[in-house]
Order: structure tokens, then sequence, then C-alpha cells
């Protein structure tokens, strides 16, 4: 089996001359588990090997005698940035464990966990899956708030590689100097030996049902990132009960657990943590499974690694990096991958052996003691290097900053306005802030979007209204003396949400972005928000997500139903014989593919009003761009197809402009009855990257 030891066991320090408190901050004196359970523990162990500590929940700096302080947690982000920087301020020396889990995914945990999920949905899910550079944000500005935590301290504590390179991947890098990997403990004397018939008698008994016998245990809260419906649904065909353990952070989804396994899951309710019934649960099951989605370093999988018992894992966050070989790993997003550890788990003539070696391994290099050391070897190192600088003195910038993801409400309802308004504006109302001109000035504070050597930003403008009287017009973007987006408005509505791509240049020397709008009078913003392109995945923010495309699969789009339409052209008339149209002079379709999408090859259905005695034609452009002038001399469906560049779509949505040639309507032409078009009728689209 491969050797999965640390480099070396942390050396042995002398107890540092400066006393350590230990904290935890907003709520989570009122917690159970997690940190509330491991922080005072932390502070038992150190003070068992010479090193001064206590632990505290954080009420302020001046309720804290030490010098040196080691703060918990980055969630909640408000409170664990107000105490670093108050922290910082008041000259403290600051250790931090962020405990930093990757929530990147998170949009996608809830529709893998769905039954009997069609195979195309599922394949179209996983894609998302494998392109995890799009992260997504549990908070507005979650990550800058975090980049700035990791900023102030002195020194930061990993508890794995795997979070060191999950912070790193949100720009949130510490130097190697300033940083130590110290591996969660176990007291592993504690976890072995129990008595399996302490629980089986206490929740197995027959009343339980037929088949409560061998079961799994799964220990942990009770929600979509732990991933336990998945877990339910693997056992569907395996002669195995479940045991959850845990409290309910979502009701409605035990509830969906109980109804997959009914009698087969076992819910004991919450156990004592290091108790005699979860010590006999443990020891009584064929295996621990936890298929999370994100962890730290689970303590429930230490403690069963402790116990004896066979593990199958997530291969998600750090769980390879603790336990190597020794246990069995899934991929959470494919229900046959769980299925499969769980089968090779039960059939394992090496099962007992493979558990000796885990406990061994656990005993040997994740001990309390060792922990304890390694954490106090860190504070030696934050007391020999330099002290960080505190936090500056907030200046009096008239302009709030506005922190990537976070969203600057236009209208009445914003608690802090984070944009200034400049001429051509209306008062504010509910939702909105209409034009009343036809160029609007407004600025938003950019500087704190952006990370280190980061090189452009990504404007999200949620724009509101309808046009009176339906006709044409043109919207323009502005950035200082640079054209971000100019593009033809034809029908009724503006496109309900505009993404900008905007280089970090544009930033003026406060910090500041100079946007002017131009469009028609009393047309409205509604909000702006400021995304990281790369870390920012805009399917997660925008409201109708599943009608956007990255642009990297083909897509097809019917304006035979209304929903379509509505997404491309609202307005727009619809016929079974002659597709979607208008008597307008230009149609103007809204493509639904995200800013920074590869070259596309456009393939538009369509049927011309024209005959040999009445030809016709059209001009087609995409953002101003002639793409096509076709012709036609006879009304049979035609297929046109075009090359979209990848300069046609780094503004979002990117506007298809067709201008037909003729007004004539097919009962102009007697080619039918139908009066509701002109000029010509669109059936479909599709849009598929080149190359």
């Amino acid at each position: 089996m491969a050797d999965i030891s640390p480099p070396g066991p942390a050396p042995a320090p002398a107890a540092t001359s400066s006393p350590v408190q230990l904290l935890l901050h907003g709520g989570e004196d009122r917690t159970l588990g997690g940190p509330s359970v491991r922080v005072p523990r932390s502070a038992e162990a150190l003070r068992q090997i010479g090193q001064p500590a206590r632990a505290a929940l954080y009420q302020g700096p001046a309720q804290i005698a030490e010098e040196t302080v080691h703060l918990f947690n980055v969630w909640p982000p408000e409170s664990a940035l107000a105490a670093l920087r108050q922290l910082k301020a008041a000259g403290k020396r600051v250790v931090f464990s962020p405990i930093y889990l990757d929530f990147s995914e998170m949009p996608l945990w809830e529709p893998l966990q769905q039954p009997d999920l069609p195979p195309q949905t599922r394949a179209a899910l996983r894609h998302q899956l494998r392109t995890r550079g799009h992260h997504h944000e549990i908070a507005p500005g979650y990550h800058a708030m975090v980049r700035e935590m990791l900023a102030l301290c002195d020194h930061v504590i990993f508890l794995s590689e795997a979070e060191r390179a999950a912070l790193a991947a949100i720009g949130a890098e510490v130097p190697p100097e300033r940083a130590s990997l110290v591996h969660n403990p176990v007291d592993a004397a504690l976890w072995w030996g129990g008595d399996p018939a302490l629980f089986r008698q206490a929740h197995l008994s027959p009343e339980n049902g037929p088949g409560a016998g061998d079961y799994v245990i799964c220990i942990g809260r009770v929600e979509p990132r732990k991933n336990q419906l998945s877990l339910a649904r693997a056992l569907r065909d395996l002669p195995l009960d479940l045991v959850l353990v845990g409290h309910d952070g979502d009701p409605g989804y035990a509830a969906r657990i109980r109804a997959e396994l009914g009698e087969r899951l076992i819910r004991p309710g919450r156990l004592e943590p290091g108790g005699e019934m979860l010590r006999s649960a443990l020891a009584g099951a064929r295996a621990f499974v936890l298929p999370s989605w994100a962890e730290g370093a689970s303590l429930a999988a230490l403690e069963a690694a402790a116990a004896g018992v066979p593990l199958v894992l997530s291969e998600r966050s750090s769980e390879r990096e603790y336990f190597g070989d020794l246990a069995r790993y899934c991929d959470p997003g494919a229900p046959e991958s769980l299925r499969a550890a769980l089968a090779a788990t039960l059939a394992d003539p090496e099962a007992g052996p493979r558990a000796d070696a885990l406990r061994t391994h656990v005993a040997r290099h994740m001990s309390w003691e060792g922990y304890a050391r390694a954490t106090a070897v860190a504070y030696q190192r934050a007391l020999q290097s330099p002290p960080k600088a505190p936090p500056p003195e907030l200046t009096d910038h008239p302009l709030p900053p506005l922190l990537a993801g976070e969203i600057a409400q236009a209208g009445t309802e914003a608690s802090l306005q984070k944009i200034r308004f400049g001429a051509g504006w209306q008062a504010p109302e509910e939702g909105l802030r209409r034009t009343s001109a036809p160029r609007a000035e407004l600025w938003l504070r950019g500087d704190r979007a952006l990370r280190p050597r980061q090189e452009a930003l990504l404007l999200h403008l949620g724009l509101n209204g309808t046009r009176p009287d339906g006709g044409a017009a043109e919207l323009r973007v502005h950035c200082g003396e640079t054209c971000l987006y100019a593009a033809p408005l034809t029908g009724a509505g503006l496109p309900g949400d505009l993404l900008l791509r905007l280089p970090a240049s544009a930033l003026d020397g406060a910090g500041e972005l100079p946007l002017v709008l131009e469009l028609p009078p009393d047309l409205g913003l509604g909000f702006a928000q400021l995304l990281d392109p790369e870390l920012c995945n805009p399917l997660y923010i925008l409201p109708n997500p599943q009608d956007w495309s990255f642009g990297l699969l083909p897509q097809e789009i019917d304006l035979g139903l209304a929903t379509q339409r509505a997404l491309l052209a609202p307005g727009l008339h619809a016929s079974a014989a002659w597709g979607a149209g208008s008597h307008a002079p230009q149609l103007a379709l809204f493509l639904p593919i995200l800013p920074g999408a590869p070259a596309q090859r456009l393939t538009l259905s369509l049927r011309p009003v024209a005959s040999p005695e009445h030809p016709s034609g059209a001009r087609v452009s995409c953002n101003g761009r002639l793409l096509a002038e076709p012709r036609w001399q006879s009304s049979t469906p035609v297929e046109l197809e075009l090359t979209l560049q990848e300069a046609d779509l780094q503004a979002a949505p990117a506007v298809l402009l067709i201008e037909p040639l003729s007004s004539a309507t097919p009962a102009d032409l007697e080619l039918g009855q139908e009066r509701g078009l002109a000029g010509l009728g669109l059936f479909d689209l599709s849009l598929t990257p080149e190359g």
C-alpha cells in the first residue's frame, strides 16, 4: 500500500514564551461539532505539551490580553473579516486556520441527486462539473473577503494541500514562509474497541423491520452537501441498511432519504460525540460512507478510521491526502461510482488487514499530541517572521467598493448606494432607476473586485422596462472612450441581462469605472454587478441559467415554442406554416451565449415571403457586422449557414439583426392567408462551436 505519511514528524518545540488565545467567532458557540468542538480540544492539547493556550469566543480585541491569537474558520465571512481587521489594528500577531471548503459545484449538488435523472441531462450537468474553473461564491463578494482575510494574517495553518490549492484557485495565495500544513487529529485510543452489541440492541431490534442486520454508517449533518440521498439510492440493490447519524440540516432532504429507503433507514438521533453508543455504532458497521461534495477534513472519517471501519469517501476534497489507498473513493456526481466503491468494499477479502493498517496509520500520524506540536511550531514561525502591517485606515472615498459577485441595486431598496449616478437619470423607484435622457452616466468602484494580476472583469447589468411605441432603437454602453456594446433593439423590450467584458485598465485613477448608457428615455437599470471572468460561473447568477450557454456544446432553439421565442425575441408572431416573424423593418434576436464563447456556426431555418414575380432578400448582421445578404425568388424553406467570429461574442447577448428587403405578407403575394408577418419567417436556429 502507498506510503501516505507526512514528510517527517514535527519537531518537539519548547513552549513559546507567548501565550496564545484560540478564537471562535460568529455563532459558533451555539453550534454542534466542527470548530466548536475542535477549538477547545486544541487548546487543551496545546497546554498538555506546555504551550499556554486558552479558547474563547471572539468579543473584541480589548478582551484579549495575549499578544498572539489563533482564529478559526472563514465562515461566516463578515464576522471573520471584521475580527481579523480589528485584531491587526490592535497590533495582535494573528494565526489563522481558514477551514475553507470548495463550493464551486454547489449549484449542481441538488440537480444531480434528482431521482431517475435522464442520461442526457446527467451528461450535460457532469460536463459542467468537468469545467470547475468557474467557481461558485456562496455569498456575494465571498472570494474577495477570503483573499483579504489571508492577506491580513501573520501565519496560515492549512489542514490539507487540497485546501491550500482551493484557496490559491480563487487568488488567496500565501507565501510558503507564512504557511504551515497541520492535518486534523483523532484520539485513536478512544475509538478502538467499541462493543457492537450496544447499538444493535438499542436500534436494530426486530421491530425495526427485516434486514436490520448488516449496515453502513454515515455521520454528519443531513444536507445536500453531504450527498446522503445519493448514498441511499446506491444502496437500493445492496442487502444493507443505512444508519444515518446527525441532525437534519434540511428536513425536506431528510424526508426524501426516508422515502428512498423506508424501514432500511435507521435514524438513532444525535449520539454523544465520543460516547459509548457512537463507538458501538461504528464498531458494528460494514463501512463508513461519506460521499460529500465538499469537506475540509472530516473528523467523522478520522474517527471511523481509528475504529477500524472500512472507508468509502468522496474524491473531491482532502480525503485521499489523509487516507491514501487505505480507503476507497467515489465521484459524488456518479451513482455508479459510489455503488461500485460500496460493492468493492463489501467484497474485499483484504478488508480486515486494510482496516487494521488504516487504524495504525491515523494513530501514528494524526494524534492529538502530534497536532499540538505542529501547531506550536506554526506559532513559533509566526513570532519569528516580521509582523504583517495593520490594515490601512479607510479613506474618505465617496463611493464604497463593489466586491466581485456583489450586487449594487439601483432602486430605492439599496441599503448602501454603491452606484454613483450622474446626469440622465430620474429619481430611484422600487426595483430600478429610469433614464431621463438618451445619455445616462454612472460610476462603479471596481478596485476591490480585482485579484492580483487580474486582467479583466465581467460587468453584469440588469436592464428593465419596455418602450411604449415598440419601435426600433439602439443600445450602447461606453466605459470611458471604449464602446463595450452597440446593438440595435427592435420590438418591445431590452435584453434583461447584459454581460460585458471590461479590461482592468478601464479603471481610472480612483479605482472607478466611468460608464455611459445610451438607450431610449424611460427605460431603466435594475442593478450592476462586477464578476470575475475566470472564477465566476455566470450561469449560476442569471435568473434563467438553463437558457444560456458557454457556446462549448451545440445549441438548438425552436422558434415555434413560445418560451424559446420569448428568450430570443419577445413579441414575435408565429404560425405553423411560416414560422415566427413580424411586420417590423428589423428583427433583433438576442443570442443567449455568454461572453468569451468560441466561434460558432449559425444555421437559420427560414421561409422567405417571395415569388418569381416578387423576389425578396434580407441583410443579416451580428452586433453591426454584416454576415450575409441572401436573395430569394420563391417561398421554399431554406437553411442559411453563417459564421459568428469570437469577436462577435465578447458581449452577451449578441444581437443578430435581420432586415427583410420586402414588407410583403404571404397574403399579399397570394401564398396563403397569413398576414401576421412580412418578408420572412423563422423556424429555428442552431449554434455549433467551430473546430
